[in-house]
């Protein structure tokens, strides 16, 4: 998340407290919590999260 800006939507959108701001102010995803559901990054500005493309 190396492009990340720290407005916090990501924060905002994980419905399961995935994603947190480290020290830096730049999001950090906890792999263990994520449910796959992406909300993050739709709706990142920055398109600084990116799972690549969707099985199906």
């Amino acid at each position: 998340m190396s492009r990340c800006s720290g407005c916090g939507g990501c924060v905002s959108s994980c419905m399961v407290w995935a994603i947190e701001m480290d020290e830096n102010k730049k999001a950090k995803r906890n792999d263990l919590s994520c449910m796959s559901c992406r909300e993050c990054e739709k709706v990142c500005p920055e398109g600084a999260i990116n799972y690549g493309k969707v099985k199906g």
